[in-house]
């Protein structure tokens, strides 16, 4: 119901508010190796840059549903800096 109002919040040019709650879906109850993860996330981040926009997925955002490969490159980039920012990296 509240995602077409903020869908454009996703690839616009504000910065992704603090303390928005993650949906129990998203929660990793486990622990992981976080040596593991960062090169998992190192090699998505290097996959991702050197493919470009029009590699992005055409698959729809589990929230906001249907977005372009542009809208999905924003908004990927702005969920990844929000938590590099979350962490103090």
């Amino acid at each position: 119901i509240v995602a077409p109002f903020i869908k454009s919040k996703y690839y616009d040019d504000s910065e992704i508010a603090k303390n928005i709650p993650t949906d129990k879906s998203f929660i990793i109850p486990e622990k992981k190796n976080f040596e593991n993860e960062k090169a998992t996330l190192k090699k998505y981040a290097e996959m991702f840059c050197n493919n470009g926009q029009e590699k992005c997925t055409k698959h729809p955002h589990p929230f906001f549903g249907s977005l372009s490969p542009q809208q999905w490159s924003i908004g990927m980039y702005k969920h990844l800096n929000h938590h590099l920012k979350q962490f103090g990296v």
